[in-house]
C-alpha cells in the first residue's frame, strides 16, 4: 500500500499513455457530435419530481440535420479515477430509442454515465470510458442533449491467393495508423478491437464488405492465420505497412474493387536465448514483443504476450516462434518484473532473408535505482495537498510491453511547499524516459530536470544507464504558469464543440514532449490550458486527429502556418480565436 496524503507522492513507470479527461467535458467519437439542443427541437417539457433522474434530446443526420428515426441511445454507468480518468462500473446501462422526429428519453438513477448513440447505416457512437459523460442527480431532468450521428462509409473488395483464387476464412478489417509519442504504428498487435462492421471473414467467393466506417483514411488489412497477431497483408497486397495503399472513405459513399491478394513471402520463425543478469538461463515467464521495422520509422508489432503463450520453449532459457515472420527487420524485446517497483529489459535485433533466424543471446540487464529530490522553485506557490506523482514514461519501443501501470513508493522528507521530498525508485530498465509530473495545482509546472548533473530541461527526458546506477535526479516545480483560453471556430464561424486542440512548444523545447498540452473544447467550442511554462506555442485545433500525432515532427511541419501563434510568460494570461483544421484538409 502506498502513502498518500499532504507531503506524500508518489513515483509512476507509465507502459502506456493514459489520458485523463476533464470531469463534463465533451469528447465524442469519430463521427458523433454532441452538441446543445437549441430550445425549439427540445421543447420545455415539465419536470416530474420522479426519484429517478431523465436524459432527453434528440438525434440527428449531422450531413442533413433531419432527426434519425430508431436510434439507440444508451447511458452506460462510468467512475472517476484520479490517474485513469472516467472508467466503466459495475452496473446495468440504460437505454432509449428515438422516434419519429428523433427525440429520446432515457430514465437513470443518480450518476455518472457516457453517452453513446448508434443508428442503422451510421457510425456507431459506442464510447468506452473517457469520451462523453454526464452526471445526473436524483430528480434531475436533462433537457438540451443532442447527438449528430455520421452517415458511415462502405469498402468492399475480395482476397484472392497468390494464384488469383479466392481465399474463404480470412479476416479483413480497416484499420487506421496509430501514434505513440509520436512513433507511427500499424500492425496486428496495434489494431483496434474493431467496431461494427470493421472487420468482416470472407466468404466461399473471398468477398467482403466493411461498413459503419467513420470519414477518413484507412488501410484495409487481411489476415490469414487466425492468430491474434498473424502478420497480414494490406491491400493492394503487401507485408511491409509503408507500402500499403490509403484508402478514402467519405461520408455515405463506398469505395469498390479493394481486392487483396496474398503475398508469395515465405514466413520464417526465430529462435533466441533469454539469460538473467548473472548470465544463467532463465525459467521464468517473461513478456515478449516483436517489432518490424520499416521504412520511415513504422513500426508493426507483429507478436506480444507472455513468452509461455506466445513462444515455443525449447529448453531452459530458449525459445522459438513460430514461422510467422516475412522478410525484414526486427526488434525483440523481453521485459520482467523483477520485483515490486522494479522492472528490467532486454533487446535483440535481427533481420529476416530467406530462413529461420538465430538472434543469439539476449541477456536481461539489472534495473538501474534512482533516486533524487523534488521541491518548489523560489519564491513558488504551494503546491496541491494531495499525493504527487512523477511519471516516468519510456520512449523506446519495449515499453509497449509492459503492463500499463506501476506504482512506486516515494519516501517524503518534511512538506512538500518550499522544501523537498526525497525520490527513491527501486529500479527501472535502462532507456530514455519522458519525465512528468501529475498532482500538481493547475497553474503550476515542472521547470526542470537535472539527472547525474545533467540538465535535462530542455529535452524533457533522461537517459537511464548502467553506468548512471546511483545518480541523482533533480526535479523543480514552479509557477504560476501561463494561462490560454480560447474558442474553436468552423470555417462558417461558428463554435465548434468536442474537438481536439493541442499547444504545441516551439524553439528550443520544440522536441519536449512534455510541454506539450492537449484539451477538447467544451459544448460551447471554449477550451483552457493551465500552467504553461515561459516559452513560445502555436496552437491548433482539428476536426479529427489520431491520438499522438502531434508528437511527430513531420505530421507538424506542415501545419506550421496554420498555428496561432503566442509567447507566453509566468502568470499570462492570453484568449486565442482557433480556426479548426477540417476533416478533409
Amino acid at each position: 500500500m502506498n502513502p498518500s496524503g499532504p507531503g506524500v507522492s508518489h513515483v509512476l513507470l507509465l507502459g502506456a499513455v493514459l489520458q485523463a479527461t476533464p470531469f463534463g467535458t465533451v469528447v465524442p467519437p469519430d463521427g458523433v457530435e454532441i452538441y446543445p439542443v437549441p430550445r425549439s427541437i427540445a421543447g420545455d417539457p415539465a419536470v416530474d419530481p420522479a426519484p429517478d433522474a431523465v436524459i432527453e434530446g434528440v438525434v440527428l443526420d449531422a450531413s442533413t440535420s433531419r432527426p434519425i428515426d430508431g436510434a439507440r441511445v444508451t447511458l452506460t454507468p462510468v467512475q472517476v479515477d484520479p490517474i485513469a480518468g472516467a472508467t466503466l462500473r459495475p452496473g446495468a446501462p440504460y437505454r432509449g430509442v428515438s422516434d419519429a422526429d428523433g427525440r429520446f428519453v432515457v430514465e437513470a438513477l443518480p450518476g455518472l454515465y457516457d453517452v453513446s448513440a448508434d443508428a442503422d447505416g451510421f457510425v456507431s457512437g459506442s464510447v468506452r470510458g473517457l469520451r462523453a459523460h454526464v452526471s445526473l442527480a436524483a430528480g434531475q431532468r436533462v433537457r438540451d442533449w443532442g447527438v449528430r450521428l455520421t452517415r458511415g462509409a462502405a469498402v468492399t473488395g475480395a482476397v484472392r491467393d497468390a494464384n488469383g483464387d479466392p481465399v474463404e476464412g480470412a479476416v479483413v478489417t480497416a484499420v487506421r495508423e496509430s501514434f505513440r509519442l509520436g512513433r507511427r504504428t500499424l500492425g496486428p498487435c496495434d489494431f483496434p478491437p474493431p467496431r461494427g462492421g470493421a472487420s468482416q471473414t470472407t466468404g466461399e467467393r473471398g468477398e467482403y464488405r466493411l461498413f459503419d466506417l467513420a470519414p477518413g483514411n484507412y488501410y484495409v488489412a487481411a489476415q490469414f492465420g487466425g492468430a491474434a497477431c498473424d502478420v497480414p497483408a494490406y491491400y493492394p497486397g503487401v507485408v511491409d505497412p509503408i507500402l500499403a495503399a490509403p484508402i478514402r472513405a467519405i461520408t455515405g459513399g463506398e469505395v469498390s474493387g479493394i481486392d487483396i491478394v496474398a503475398p508469395r513471402d515465405a514466413r520464417y520463425g526465430v529462435r533466441f536465448e533469454v539469460l538473467d543478469r548473472s548470465g544463467m538461463s532463465d525459467e521464468r515467464s517473461r513478456h515478449v514483443r516483436i517489432v518490424r521495422r520499416g521504412a520511415d520509422g513504422v513500426e508493426s508489432s507483429v507478436l506480444a504476450g507472455s513468452a509461455d503463450r506466445t513462444l515455443r520453449r525449447l529448453g531452459a532459457g530458449r525459445f522459438a516462434t513460430l514461422p510467422v515472420l516475412p522478410p525484414g527487420s526486427y526488434d525483440l524485446y523481453v521485459n520482467d518484473s523483477v520485483s515490486y517497483g522494479s522492472v528490467s529489459a532486454g533487446r535483440l535485433d535481427f533481420d529476416v532473408r530467406d530462413r529461420d533466424v538465430e538472434a543469439g543471446v539476449l541477456v536481461i540487464p539489472p534495473p538501474v535505482p534512482i533516486q533524487g529530490v523534488v521541491r518548489t522553485a523560489e519564491r513558488a506557490p504551494p503546491s496541491a495537498d494531495g499525493p504527487l506523482d512523477v511519471v516516468l514514461e519510456p520512449l523506446e519501443g519495449w515499453h509497449e510491453s509492459i503492463p500499463s501501470l506501476y506504482w512506486f513508493g516515494l519516501e517524503a522528507s518534511g512538506e512538500f511547499a518550499g522544501e523537498r521530498s526525497v525520490l527513491r525508485i527501486s529500479g527501472v530498465a535502462e532507456g530514455r524516459y519522458r519525465v512528468r509530473m501529475t498532482g500538481l495545482e493547475p497553474d503550476m509546472y515542472l521547470s526542470s530536470i537535472r539527472y547525474g548533473g545533467e540538465d535535462a530541461s530542455v529535452r524533457g527526458y533522461v537517459d537511464v544507464s548502467a553506468d548512471r546506477a546511483g545518480r541523482r535526479i533533480e526535479l523543480v516545480v514552479d509557477g504560476p504558469g501561463g494561462v490560454l483560453e480560447g474558442v474553436v471556430r468552423d470555417g462558417r464561424d461558428a463554435p465548434v464543440p468536442g474537438r481536439r486542440a493541442v499547444v504545441v512548444p516551439l524553439g528550443p523545447h520544440r522536441g519536449n514532449l512534455g510541454r506539450f498540452r492537449s484539451v477538447f473544447t467544451d459544448r460551447s467550442g471554449r477550451f483552457i490550458v493551465r500552467g504553461l511554462p515561459p516559452g513560445d506555442y502555436g496552437v491548433l485545433a482539428w476536426e479529427h486527429v489520431a491520438d499522438d500525432a502531434w508528437f511527430r515532427p513531420e505530421f507538424i511541419r506542415p501545419l506550421e502556418t496554420r498555428m496561432t501563434r503566442v509567447h507566453v510568460e509566468k502568470g499570462d494570461f492570453e484568449t486565442l480565436d482557433i480556426r479548426i483544421i477540417a476533416r478533409d484538409e
